[in-house]
């Protein structure tokens, strides 16, 4: 018998070989639990039988192909059970933003896991702290001034507020963004990439270099302000050609459901982290609002500036679940669409629906 290689549906990275069939490590960790079921099963018809299950499982939604068509730029989408898996542009890349505040606190747990820190360590922050766009944690401190925060609070604000002060220290205390990547090799995550704190990223996504000075109100605006149309748009051009912090949806969507079976972190570090993204209080209007009772969805946002009337960027990630057990993960990245934030958010709204896996 020859069996097919099915290396074209999985994509590149790590394999497995099994019953003649060359399997991706993430896929190998979706389909293994199936696997364990049919191991009496022939080696010609077990052959059949992975494939099969890998070709039925991973498809493109006929619903999520039609929001993909509708949107103006890329509707990239990755939704499973754990059983059944529908996606939209599933191995493409897609800008992560603030999506990285998650993955940094993933690390983070992991690091606590290890005994490298606890979720009480403290650390003194100051003023030279300071990060880019969104950051309350900022209103703590000034010239002079300086406030003590947990890991606990940096990851919270990370995740719950989308705070980038937050994100930088905390990928700083953990030894660098070197550290987060490491991370997602270690557990075997391919497809996700985070290569840059908050205050390079933003800076570096409209064409400036940070500077100390951008700590003080307004001089990053009159910077980007004085900038050209032509080198606004060459930035642009550039920063959606980036690979650097971007994600697939499929290994995005594989991440979250290591975080979900307990296959990321700790029982204990995953039930916290889980708690932490249930409480996210930005984009309710995104998924959030979107998934049905009574499932629980936790979640991270993430967002990009607009210009020439795009936005690179504008994503919800998440992980729902029920009192039985049962999980959904869902990812969705909007790359380079144009509309207004209303109308971004609205398409983002329609894939939990367009999935069709709750309430089954």
């Amino acid at each position: 018998m020859t069996v097919p290689n099915v290396r074209t549906l999985c994509g590149t990275g790590r394999q497995h070989r099994y019953a003649g069939i060359s399997i991706l490590q993430q896929d190998w960790d979706f389909v293994n639990p199936l696997v364990k079921k049919a191991r009496k099963l022939p080696i010609e018809m077990l052959a059949s039988y992975l494939l099969a299950t890998l070709v039925t499982t991973q498809k493109s939604s006929p619903s999520l192909a039609q929001l993909d068509a509708a949107t103006s730029g890329r509707l990239g989408a990755f939704v499973t059970d754990g059983k059944r898996v529908v996606a939209s542009r599933p191995d493409e890349r897609f800008s992560l933003q603030s999506v990285m505040k998650l993955v940094a606190a993933m690390a983070a747990f992991d690091a606590i896991d290890r005994g490298k820190l606890s979720l009480a360590t403290k650390f003194t922050v100051g003023y030279e702290d300071m990060s880019m766009s969104h950051q309350p944690l900022a209103a703590r401190v000034g010239p002079g001034k300086t406030t003590v925060v947990t890991v606990r609070e940096l990851i919270e604000l990370a995740v719950q507020q989308s705070d980038s002060m937050a994100v930088d220290v905390l990928v700083d205390k953990l030894g660098g963004i070197g550290v987060v990547q490491s991370f997602l090799r270690r557990k075997g995550i391919t497809g996700v990439r985070v290569d840059r704190t908050e205050r390079i990223l933003q800076c570096e996504t409209v064409g400036v270099k940070w500077k100390p000075s951008f700590r003080v109100e307004g001089v990053y605006d009159k910077e980007v302000a004085a900038m050209s149309p032509k080198a606004r748009t060459a930035a642009q051009k550039r920063y959606m050609a980036d690979p650097r912090d971007t994600a697939t949806p499929r290994g995005f969507g594989y991440l979250l459901v290591k975080l979900a079976t307990g296959k990321l972190l700790s029982k204990s570090s995953t039930e916290e982290l889980l708690k932490v993204m249930e409480g996210t209080q930005t984009y309710p209007e995104r998924l959030a609002n979107s998934v049905p009772a009574p499932w629980k969805f936790g979640h991270k946002t993430g967002s990009s500036g607009t210009w020439n009337g795009m936005a690179v960027a504008t994503n919800d990630v998440g992980i729902a679940r029920d009192d039985s057990g049962r999980f959904v993960v869902i990812v969705c990245f909007l790359g380079d669409a144009k509309g207004d934030m209303d109308a971004r958010n609205a398409t983002i709204a329609k894939v939990p629906g367009a999935s069709g896996l709750f309430g089954r």
